[in-house]
């Protein structure tokens, strides 16, 4: 291991210290310098964000799923009849005054428009609807969600123009909902 090396001037000790065969770290501290550097390397990798091109796609499907959601329960807390209206690149919703059907101003429920690489396809009841009107008069597809719970069995398709990717959002029964990736 080393000698001890003992320093004064005969009648005190000024040091005490001891003398290794060879200068630097030892294997042990090198391991643990190695693991603690490996250990923060892993932690930066895993909070860096994932490079998936298809999130925004995705994030769009699920937002629309989670206000859904929160609509129906609104419809029935509240006994208002509320409904959404799809474009090709946007949606809103509306509920049921005395006057007829009314956008909703409350900043959750605001008219969504998505990006420009996003097109929607609306499938009501198992029918594709077409979300281009052919009038400016033409009223554009809606579907409802009434105050007892119910709603109008519908799935929204989001899709990447340019890549051809795909997200179907489902109303799958009983108030459950399902967001997916298509092939």
């Amino acid at each position: 291991m080393g000698d001890l090396v003992v320093t004064g001037d005969g009648s005190r000790i000024v040091a005490l210290r001891w003398r290794s065969g060879a200068a630097g770290f030892t294997l042990i501290e090198m391991l643990v310098v190695t693991v603690i550097i490996a250990l923060l390397m892993g932690l930066v990798v895993l909070s860096l964000p994932a490079r998936d091109p298809d999130r925004p796609l995705r994030d769009e499907a699920e937002r629309m799923a989670a206000l859904v959601k929160m609509l129906q329960q609104e419809a029935v807390f509240q006994s208002r009849e509320m409904a959404i209206e799809f474009g090709a690149r946007e949606y809103r919703f509306l509920t049921l005054e005395q006057q007829g059907w009314i956008g909703m101003t409350d900043a959750v429920y605001r008219d969504r428009s998505l990006p420009q690489d996003i097109t929607l396809h609306l499938i009501i009841e198992g029918e594709e609807v077409s979300l281009q009107p052919t009038t400016e008069d033409q009223q554009r597809p809606r579907v409802f969600l009434f105050s007892s719970g119910e709603m109008t069995p519908f799935d929204v398709i989001f899709e990447h123009r340019d890549r051809g990717t795909r997200y179907r959002y489902s109303i799958l029964g009983a108030g459950r909902a399902q967001v997916e990736k298509m092939p």
